[in-house]
């Protein structure tokens, strides 16, 4: 938030000095400053690795990549591809949405199980969630918290990604106070939307270099379309292909070098779990 008005009052300060310039001068001054506010206030906000207002880490250590699926828990989908990971050893992160965590607390009960990684993407993934105050969105971390904590073994998850990846300082305040860590993507194959398995490949090959951290979804809705099964066929062929490359898929949090989960406020030590997969082998 700090930076946000900083970033204000400067241009505040430069637009008034334009003032004492001639008219010609002036009007293009302001057009200048007008195109490097909007690249300044907007771009931080949809880049996902830009971390002006919300320090974000969109890529990773070593030679691993780190899969990360959004949106879930979906019974539709998410089964399927649980089962590829499974059949794979492969283990990945899962972003869940809240309410849908909710619904359906045995996929995400599978997911620690199998030793994947969960983290939070926002509690309804609704379009409000990023025009809300520092205030209502702290209230809304704080209500996925107590969703997800029983099925963390009274933990929280340190990992988040907002909506669509977009980052406002207001969002900033509320993951400071949460201690969140922000997780962008350095590889996206827009799997939201319809596209067949071999364009999806590609896109996401695209972006897979060592450090790497993929996104995919499995959760059908939300803005996007319903159908996942490109998605699920896809899969099995990005394994095939991370491994052809010598890019092994790694943890998320030991992509990172960061802990996934903390203790939630009140949590006693008799009812706390600690949920760790073994350590991943050194990247080559």
């Amino acid at each position: 938030m700090r930076r946000a008005f900083v970033t204000k009052a400067l241009f505040l300060v430069l637009a008034l000095a334009a003032l004492a310039l001639p008219t010609a001068a002036r009007h293009a001054t302001w057009a200048l400053l007008a195109v490097t506010a909007t690249i300044l206030l907007f771009g931080p906000i949809v880049h996902p690795r830009w971390g002006f207002y919300v320090p974000t880490r969109g890529r990773g250590r070593g030679r691993g990549v780190a899969l990360t699926f959004d949106d879930g828990p979906d019974p539709r989908w998410t089964p399927a591809i649980l089962a590829v990971l499974r059949e794979r050893r492969v283990k990945a992160a899962f972003f869940v949405v809240g309410r849908r965590a909710e619904a359906h607390p045995d996929l995400v009960r599978a997911m620690v199980a199998e030793g994947h990684v969960v983290g939070g993407h926002s509690f309804d993934h609704d379009g409000g969630f990023h025009f809300r105050s520092p205030r209502k969105l702290t209230a809304e971390l704080a209500r996925f918290d107590r969703v997800l904590a029983p099925l963390l073994g009274g933990q929280s998850c340190r990992f988040f990604r907002a909506p669509q990846g977009l980052r406002t300082p207001m969002l900033a305040d509320a993951l400071r106070r949460h201690g969140l860590v922000c997780v962008g993507w350095s590889a996206r194959a827009f799997d939201a939307l319809p596209a067949g398995p071999d364009t999806l490949l590609r896109r996401w090959l695209r972006g897979a270099r060592p450090g790497a951290i993929v996104l995919l979804h499995d959760g059908g809705g939300l803005g996007g379309s319903d159908d996942r099964s490109a998605t699920v066929a896809a899969l099995p062929r990005l394994l095939d292909a991370l491994e052809a490359r010598g890019l092994p898929p790694e943890r998320l949090d030991h992509l990172l070098c960061e802990a996934a989960y903390r203790p939630l406020a009140g949590t006693t030590p008799a009812t706390l779990r600690v949920l760790e997969a073994p350590a991943a082998p050194p990247s080559p």
